[in-house]
């Protein structure tokens, strides 16, 4: 993949990351903290509502931590590698 292209695929990927964590945050502080007497609607919304909000947000986050684990995969196994050489050497006692 292109460098521009592959920039422009994560820009998307984390600014979608990032909207969608805001509104599970958002809405779960919402559904924890708005009481379900006689305050029952929030912003015109009831409280079932927030729910749903919720979960569907909650959903695309989780279908964008998956992409963005994907995109990232070459990052994250030569990490991994690196960390494992690295405690293997201390282990050894080598450098």
């Amino acid at each position: 993949m292109r460098i521009i292209r592959k920039a422009k695929v994560l820009f998307f990927v984390d600014s979608w990351l990032f909207i969608s964590a805001l509104i599970v945050v958002i809405s779960g502080f919402i559904i924890w903290f708005v009481p379900g007497g006689k305050l029952r609607r929030l912003f015109g919304l009831p409280r079932g509502r927030w729910n749903e909000i919720h979960e569907w947000a909650g959903a695309v986050l989780t279908v964008f931590v998956i992409i963005h684990f994907i995109l990232h995969w070459d990052w994250i196994t030569s990490m991994v590698k690196v960390f494992l050489r690295r405690r293997k050497e201390k282990r050894l006692g080598v450098g």
